[in-house]
C-alpha cells in the first residue's frame, strides 16, 4: 500500500476515493485520475445464528462502492512524474500477487485491492498506516491528515485556493478557505511588499 499512502499525501484524495480506483480509472499518457467510485461502510442487520464474544450479533458491516455524492468530488486529479512512477510500481507488484494467487484472484479491476484482488477494507488500510507511523516513532496521525497535509503543501507553494479545491474535491472554495485561513493567512503577510523589494536601487545610482 505504498502507492496509496503516497497517492494520498501527493493528491488529498480521502481514504474511500483511493480504495474506490479502477486500472481503468487511470490515464498513463496524460498522467490523469478519474475520481469516480467512493468506498464506504454499509450496515445491516447482524447474521442470523452469528456470534461475537458470546453474544449475537446485532449488526454487521460490508463495504460497497458508490457514485461520490457531488459533482465537485467527482473530478480528474493531475498526478505529478514521480507519482506515476508509484504507480506503475505499484501494478508491478499487483501482478505477481495475481499470479501467485491463481485462480483464487478475483479480478475487480481495482488500483489497490486486497491479497485476492478483492475491495480492500478501509479498516485495514488505517491498521497499516498505524502500524507504520509507530514504527517510524510518529506521533499519533490520523489518515486523514493526510488530506491535511497535501492541502498544506499545495498552499505553501503558492497553489490557488480554487485549485487546491478543485485537487481535494471541495464543492465551495469558500469551505477550503475557511479550513486552512491559518495557512493563507501567512500568504497575506508575504503579499505586503515594498516595490524596492521588486525593483532595488543600484548602489550609489539615482532615486
Amino acid at each position: 500500500m505504498h502507492a496509496a499512502f503516497y497517492l494520498a499525501l501527493m493528491t488529498g484524495m480521502r481514504r474511500g476515493e483511493l480504495l474506490g480506483l479502477h486500472w481503468a480509472d487511470l490515464d498513463w499518457e496524460r498522467s490523469r485520475l478519474r475520481v469516480r467510485h467512493n468506498l464506504i461502510e454499509v450496515r445491516a442487520e447482524g447474521t442470523a445464528g452469528k456470534q461475537h464474544a458470546g453474544k449475537d450479533t446485532v449488526s454487521s458491516v460490508r463495504v460497497m462502492l458508490q457514485t461520490p455524492k457531488t459533482q465537485a468530488s467527482r473530478r480528474t486529479v493531475v498526478l505529478s512524474p514521480g507519482t506515476v512512477s508509484k504507480l506503475r510500481e505499484h501494478q508491478a507488484r499487483q501482478k505477481v500477487e495475481r499470479e501467485n494467487a491463481g485462480s483464487a484472484w478475483q479480478d475487480q479491476g481495482l488500483i489497490f485491492s486486497n491479497e485476492l484482488g478483492g475491495l480492500t477494507n478501509p479498516h485495514a488500510l488505517y491498521d497499516w498506516f498505524k502500524a507504520i507511523t509507530e514504527t517510524a516513532g510518529l506521533p499519533p496521525i490520523r489518515f486523514h491528515d493526510l488530506r491535511h497535509t497535501a492541502a498544506s503543501l499545495m498552499i505553501h507553494r503558492g497553489v490557488s485556493p480554487k485549485t487546491v479545491s478543485d485537487r481535494l474535491g471541495h464543492s465551495d472554495v469558500a469551505f477550503t478557505l475557511r479550513t486552512y485561513a491559518h495557512l493563507y493567512d501567512e500568504q497575506r503577510e508575504e503579499a505586503a511588499f515594498d516595490l524596492t523589494d521588486l525593483f532595488p536601487v543600484a548602489v550609489g545610482g539615482a532615486n
